[in-house]
């Protein structure tokens, strides 16, 4: 079985796997893609071949609550075109379109401008908390010594 797997999968791509491509110890062809962002576990993510973008970010550990349903990118390793995707549409039954992933794909989940305000808002708030610290301190210092 599994030399049929290996001869179904060269004639339906025309080409040697590569890279991104894996026959398994099952007999099934399995694909490496490469999921980033405001994924629970981004990283490189073993699927079965041409599973689709839910799968994918399902396997990456599925979203932050960070993460932007309107813009989810994937970057199509073949022909290095760019595709924005909207899960919420999706989930909101606007588009039923899921896309169906190739090796080497990436999937990029964007950070929500909320999140993006806050990340950079952090620094700002750590140097307030111990600006006032340090002036508890002083003033307390103050209070005491009179």
């Amino acid at each position: 079985m599994p030399i049929l797997s290996i001869i179904l999968f060269l004639f339906l791509n025309n080409k040697v796997p590569d890279y991104y491509t894996q026959i398994g110890e099952d007999g099934k062809v399995y694909m490496f893609v490469f999921v980033w962002g405001e994924v629970i576990n981004p990283g490189m993510v073993k699927v079965p071949y041409k599973s689709d973008l839910l799968f994918v970010i399902s396997q990456a550990g599925g979203i932050k609550s960070t993460a932007d349903l309107n813009k989810v990118w994937i970057k199509h390793y073949k022909n290095k075109k760019r595709e924005k995707i909207s899960l919420k549409d999706f989930i909101d039954g606007k588009n039923e379109r899921i896309p169906i992933l190739n090796p080497g794909d990436i999937v990029y989940v964007e950070m929500t401008k909320w999140a993006k305000l806050k990340r950079k808002l952090e620094p700002i708030y750590f140097i307030s908390t111990i600006a006032g610290t340090a002036l508890s301190i002083i003033n307390l210092y103050l209070t005491l010594s009179k």
